[in-house]
């Protein structure tokens, strides 16, 4: 099963059960990536409305979707999307945000929506897309539930890559391919995220320095073995 098809039925299931959250943070990936998990965010919306996560040409009622103008996402942004999640929904349980490009956020609208995500209506489910979770303030990032999103190979070459990706505690491991691994790692620990949240804690911030900055990749890797073994 694909990855995405297994984030799919998780959604599926937290929503039969009504015990969908009110806010989720999307990240991770690569650039290329950001239009995927945009598409997904919007699948999920689909299935709120139309109990179905193939998009269709048909514009969804319940939705409303924040994108930078410029190199930011205002306040004004954020008195528009409260006064649509305040709104009660016809034809979805939810109303639907969906924030693109969630780096954007000034440190305004970052706290208006924190205010939100403090006291959300029943009604209201923020999705937020961002690279990197480290681009937000701790304080909103704690207001949310964190989906990780792993970077998808490119059609030529990368395949093979990730098909070979090396044990995460593999000595002989090329240095290239540890982010591979800890990816490949981390999508092991998300199978029962309440028994492992605390080394997909470790893991997530390791993979957040790798990707952020100029770091020695064995140097992270041999640095949360002990959490991680």
């Amino acid at each position: 099963m694909d990855y995405l098809d297994e984030i799919k039925n998780n959604f599926k299931y937290l929503i039969e059960r009504k015990v969908l959250s009110h806010a989720y943070l999307f990240f991770g990936g690569n650039e290329r990536d950001r239009d995927s998990i945009y598409s997904f965010a919007m699948s999920l919306a689909h299935f709120l409305e139309r109990n179905d996560f193939a998009v269709t040409g048909q514009p969804l009622v319940e939705v409303q979707v924040i994108e930078k103008k410029g190199e930011t996402i205002g306040i004004d942004a954020m008195r528009d999307m409260r006064y649509f999640l305040y709104q009660q929904p016809v034809f979805a349980s939810r109303r639907t945000v969906v924030v693109r490009d969630a780096e954007a956020l000034t440190p305004e609208a970052q706290n208006a929506i924190l205010k939100i995500a403090e006291e959300p209506p029943a009604q209201a489910l923020m999705l937020l897309i961002a690279r990197n979770e480290e681009n937000l303030y701790g304080t909103l990032r704690s207001r949310l539930q964190r989906i990780y999103f792993r970077a998808v190979p490119q059609e030529e070459g990368e395949g093979k890559r990730y098909a070979a990706a090396p044990s995460l505690f593999d000595e002989a491991a090329y240095e290239d391919m540890l982010d591979v691994s800890l990816e490949a790692a981390l999508l092991t620990l998300m199978k029962d995220p309440l028994a492992n949240w605390k080394q997909m804690k470790v893991l997530l911030h390791r993979l957040t320095l790798m990707k952020q900055f100029t770091t020695n990749k064995k140097l992270q890797v041999r640095a949360m073995r002990q959490h991680l073994r």
